[in-house]
């Protein structure tokens, strides 16, 4: 009988050991007191073993929402916010004890919270009924609803804590995979933990606390404690690694982030049609940003399939290109920076657009379809550029070198700036003239001497008008043309 309960006590460990491995998710909620425009901030990186994702609504409780949810699965939610503006998200807790595995569990909850909760107090009436019946796992919830309250409940079976964030002393609160409530000496996800608070520390400092820079320089960082490796590529060698590879065994942005929702909240005397929930299907660093409302009353098919995701499925691929070599879970940074800039033309134009079209909706809300409208257009977009994209270089593989001169730009069409490359397959001059339709030279670029390989050139547009425009290469050996779109 002992051994027998040993064996027991050990199974439980190692279920839990085992589930923490796959579900150790990273987390905040920010007071709008902070932030840059005044809004409330909630954001996750979802980390779990089960990949494949995807967004939809539902009309299945007293309020609508939308939520990221396991692709085909449609009983439980994993962050999102309803049509009354109140959000939620979540990471699991492993310090709050052992877990009963009977009644609701996080997912269900934030099903219930969602279909059911206008303000935080309402949550937290949520889980005084369910401490008596008690929760399948611990969590740390993080909400905020319409009036700008901004909150975090560690949630044990039985019992909870609160947190507010206008009690915190910068106004925010983080979490990993522990909570400040439980063993202190049982803190999983600590390096996350830490780093996320600098992070977002020195974002609110620097005046630039929103949701562009909890995306970018939050969701998808890769750094240490005592180790930045920013800006990319890294040129150095990390504890051993290959030139160049960062590992994200550890780091926010890790090998097996599936998602990233950043939910921005409405200002007190805004309608609460215009919360916003940033959804990124795929890892950080693959992933693309796209804005949905609950208001809009769809998702795009881009997002939205019960089947697979198409967004998740492109971030994949580009996953699958930055993780290469033999070096196990770690990241290419030479790729990885070349992939990240061709997708910052895309990420710049789907944020700018947002911004001036939250701007004017605060004057005066449209109609539901022009909100649907505009996220088909945002997700349409994006994938045009995943599915264009193709690689420029491999950086431990260096591909053999052409028998003549090859000419590309990117993006195209494009509207801030174009990217030329052109490889070569011996030293030599070159000239890039660019010309418009009338054939007037508008940007001429000039090298005396190039070697062998692939070259980037850029191209930004200063006072050229919309439309299209011949890009030439000139040298000795060869000669190439090309036609791109500019688009203001």
């Amino acid at each position: 009988m002992h051994r027998l309960k040993i064996t027991s006590l050990l199974l439980i460990c190692m279920i839990v050991i085992s589930h923490s491995l796959l579900s150790a998710c990273t987390i905040a909620a920010i007071s709008g007191d902070v932030t840059v425009n005044g809004k409330p901030i909630l954001w996750k990186n979802r980390d779990v073993g089960a990949r494949s994702q995807t967004i939809a609504l539902f009309k299945d409780g007293e309020y609508d929402y939308i939520t990221v949810i396991y692709t085909g699965q449609s009983t439980k939610a994993w962050a999102g916010i309803n049509e009354k503006g109140f959000a939620i998200i979540n990471s699991d807790s492993y310090n709050l004890g052992l877990w009963p595995r009977s009644g609701p569990d996080d997912g269900v909850m934030m099903k219930m919270a969602l279909q059911s909760c206008a303000t935080v107090d309402e949550f937290q009436v949520l889980l005084d009924s369910t401490n008596v019946t008690g929760r399948a796992t611990a969590a740390n919830y993080g909400v905020f609803d319409s009036t700008g309250m901004v909150s975090m409940f560690e949630a044990a079976p039985y019992c909870y804590e609160r947190f507010d964030a206008s009690d915190a002393p910068n106004g925010y609160l983080v979490r990993a995979n522990f909570s400040i409530s439980g063993d202190p000496d049982n803190q999983p996800g600590l390096n996350r933990y830490m780093r996320a608070r600098g992070l977002i520390r020195d974002g609110m400092y620097g005046n630039e606390l929103d949701h562009k820079y909890i995306i970018q320089k939050v969701s998808r960082d890769m750094g240490q404690l005592e180790f930045d490796p920013y800006p990319l590529p890294y040129e150095g060698c990390y504890e051993g690694l290959p030139y160049g590879y960062l590992s994200t065994s550890t780091t926010i942005n890790r090998y097996y982030s599936s998602s990233v929702e950043v939910i921005v909240g409405n200002l007190p005397h805004q309608d609460p049609k215009l919360g916003t929930l940033w959804a990124m299907l795929g890892e950080p660093i693959t992933a693309i940003p796209i804005p949905l409302w609950v208001y809009a009353d769809s998702i795009p098919p881009e997002i939205n399939n019960f089947t697979s995701s198409p967004l998740w499925n492109e971030a994949g691929e580009i996953e699958e290109i930055v993780y290469t070599g033999t070096c196990y879970r770690c990241v290419n940074t030479f790729t990885l920076a070349e992939i990240m800039d061709y997708f910052s033309l895309v990420e710049d134009w789907v944020f700018a657009c947002a911004d001036v079209m939250l701007e004017a909706w605060d004057r005066s809300v449209p109609r539901k379809e022009i909100f649907s409208n505009i996220q088909d257009i945002f997700a349409e977009r994006v994938y045009e550029y995943y599915i264009a994209y193709t690689p420029l270089s491999t950086w431990n593989d260096k591909p053999p070198l052409p028998d003549k001169m090859s000419l590309n730009a990117y993006p195209n069409p494009f509207n801030a700036k174009c990217q030329i490359s052109v490889e070569i397959p011996v030293s030599t001059s070159i000239v890039i003239t660019i010309y418009d339709l009338l054939g007037e030279e508008v940007h001429r670029i000039e090298n005396d001497y190039v070697e062998s390989g692939l070259h980037l050139f850029e191209w930004v547009p200063e006072e050229e008008a919309t439309g299209f425009y011949f890009i030439k290469t000139s040298s000795p050996i060869d000669n190439s043309l090309t036609k791109v779109l500019y688009i203001k």
